[in-house]
């Protein structure tokens, strides 16, 4: 509809203690429109977390054990079609495992929060 503007979800993504560092790195906070497929967050996550040269092979582990990604692999759910608005709501966590790098917990800290907004 032209002229709504939709409430986004806001997720805090968590980075990793670095072996050599004494604390952890700075989390990061993305705003995702709810209607974007799990791809589309798959491709934000990368860029948020500097994966540039991502070979784009990942998976989301939902906190219920559902797993999320590419198509045609068994027992997860085809993350191209699969809204994130459709499974995730403030509070809800999440795996995101991208291959050859560090998992990242991430949580859904707010729900319905406008684009030009964001949670502390």
């Amino acid at each position: 509809m032209p002229g709504v503007i939709r409430a986004w979800l806001a997720i805090r993504i968590e980075e990793p203690r670095s072996a050599t560092a004494r604390r952890r790195l700075r989390d990061r906070t993305l705003l995702v429109d709810p209607a974007r497929s799990f791809r589309q967050l798959a491709e934000a996550l990368n860029l948020a977390i500097r994966l540039w040269d991502s070979s784009g092979s990942h998976e989301f582990v939902l906190a219920d054990g559902r797993r999320i990604g590419p198509p045609g692999e068994l027992q997860i759910g085809d993350e191209t079609v699969i809204a994130v608005g459709s499974v995730l709501a403030e509070g809800d966590t999440f795996l995101f495992r991208p291959v050859g790098a560090a998992d990242r917990f991430c949580r859904v800290v707010a729900a319905n929060v406008e684009p030009d907004e964001l949670p502390p």
